[in-house]
Formats: structure tokens, C-alpha cells, sequence
């Protein structure tokens, strides 16, 4: 099964989509959305931390509480908006694709 996800990466409000294979990152994801004290995760921010390389590399995932989505990743994702579905497609999520309209974020 593959997972996707959008998030901005630090200080420099980068909008990335991230894509990964069944796994760690997936479990813990799980793990949160089924527990009593996280829940949906709509209500609270999520951090990917990746350590290592190739063979050796290790994600960890950590909640915190849901902070206000910055000026500076709403204009971000504004500029250049992220198409999803094109990653279950093959495509590229940061190419405009025909009939595909991306709706404003959520956030």
C-alpha cells in the first residue's frame, strides 16, 4: 500500500509532497489516528524526522499540537499548488495535469 502526504518543511515554508512504501512511517501514523488521546489527525501537526540513508535510514513520527498554518506555507502551496492523485497515476504531483482541479487547502 503507498501512502502520500503534504506538508511544509521547516522555516522556509516549503510545500513537499512525500511518498513511501508500507512501513514505519504508515504504522505510526495508524498508531496516532487509532489512539484516544491523538484521534483524527486534522486536529494536530505531525513531524516526519528522517536519520540515516538508503539501507540505514529510520523515520520517526511525532505529534504535537496543532499550530496555525503560517502566511508563508499558505502562499507556498498557493504558488504552487500539489496534485495527489497524480502520485497514485505515475505522474508528477507538481505538474498541472488536464481535468484535475486542486482544491484549496484545508488548512
Amino acid at each position: 500500500m503507498r501512502q502520500s502526504w503534504v506538508g511544509s518543511t521547516g522555516p522556509k515554508a516549503r510545500s513537499q509532497s512525500a511518498q513511501k512504501n508500507a512501513g514505519t512511517i504508515q504504522t505510526a501514523l495508524e498508531e496516532l489516528i487509532h489512539s484516544e488521546d491523538w484521534g483524527d489527525p486534522l486536529g494536530y501537526s505531525i513531524t516526519v524526522n528522517r536519520k540515516g540513508e538508503n539501507l540505514e535510514t529510520e523515520y520517526s513520527v511525532v505529534p504535537s499540537p496543532a499550530q496555525p498554518t503560517t502566511k508563508e506555507v499558505l502562499q507556498a502551496y498557493k504558488e504552487k499548488p500539489i496534485n495527489l492523485e497524480a502520485l497514485f497515476t505515475g505522474g508528477n504531483p507538481f505538474e498541472e495535469a488536464d481535468g484535475v482541479q486542486v482544491e484549496e487547502p484545508a488548512f
